[in-house]
């Protein structure tokens, strides 16, 4: 009889009669308290960074971006720290002063995923791919300047840009700790180069495929449950009001394609969360689905 089959047959020293696991293999068990890694994109002042400071702390917020002190409100007494790194004008961006960044980034990136516990938040994704491609493209500029002489335009090769943009945001696959990459909104144009009114995430183009959830926060009326009334004893149901709070879309999952489309007023980790555990979270809807 051949090798492989007796290896197959039921009984065999490597698979018990009860299905037990296999030498070498171990059991894949559900995580009571999964490890998310979102992507949150949306126009200024759609409660990007404020959903962020949700999540469990220490929140270590390596800002790439702006002054992060008006957003001190946000962070409700909570162990938040920041890591600012500051870019220099386009017209100081050598690759050797990007090259600088990128490792400040880095040092400051891995010693947040060394943690135990907490989460890290990237602000934003949108300037690490900026830098990444500068730095990419200026060092190949560099190097042929260097070689020919000359200063000359050249066909641009995105291979090690998005390798090395690609494995920074899969690293915290092997981290204890939740990861959040927030990104900017940029105008959409139409092909007469006007705008479109319509607005894009200013990311690299497989950043939605590298995360658990990615978002899409915005500013909305919604209608949502009133205050419940009586009527003598008789409770009555409450009626929708219009109310203007932030809302989260879900454009993306990695958990269950159907969670593509909901909308989640007030956004927060433990919403998010349940999504992570297959439930709906309370209040979430999906568009022109309330009345």
């Amino acid at each position: 009889m051949p090798r492989s089959s007796s290896l197959l047959k039921v009984g065999h020293s490597f698979i018990s009669q009860a299905g037990g696991t296999l030498t070498g293999y171990r059991k894949l068990e559900p995580v009571e308290h999964p490890r998310l890694t979102v992507g949150i994109w949306g126009g200024p002042k759609t409660f990007k960074t404020p959903l962020a400071y949700t999540f469990p702390e220490p929140i270590y917020h390596i800002n790439l971006d702006r002054d992060v002190e008006p957003l001190a409100p946000w962070n409700m007494g909570r162990n938040i720290q920041v890591c600012d790194i500051l870019i220099p004008p386009d017209e100081e961006l050598t690759a050797e002063v990007v090259n600088g960044i990128l490792h400040m980034f880095m040092d400051a990136y891995r010693g947040a995923l060394l943690q135990e516990t907490g989460t890290v938040v990237v602000d934003t994704v949108s300037v690490l791919w900026t830098l990444i491609q500068v730095f990419v493209l200026k060092s190949v500029l560099e190097r042929k300047l260097k070689r020919d002489g000359k200063d000359e335009l050249f066909q641009f090769d995105y291979a090690d840009a998005n390798l090395l943009y690609e494995n920074i945001l899969l690293a915290p696959k092997a981290a204890k700790i939740h990861s959040v990459f927030i990104a900017r909104a940029i105008d959409e144009y139409n092909s007469a180069g006007n705008k479109s009114g319509k607005i894009k995430p200013q990311m690299q183009k497989n950043t939605p495929y590298l995360v658990n959830l990615w978002l899409q926060t915005t500013r909305e009326e919604v209608m949502l449950p009133g205050l419940e009334r009586k009527l003598g004893s008789k409770v009555l149901q409450p009626k929708r009001i219009p109310t203007d709070v932030f809302v989260a879309t879900v454009e993306g999952s990695g958990f269950n394609k159907d969670q593509e489309g909901l909308k989640l007023p007030n956004p927060s980790f433990a919403m998010l969360e349940m999504l992570a555990k297959q439930e709906t979270p309370a209040g979430a809807f999906r568009a022109n689905s309330v009345d």
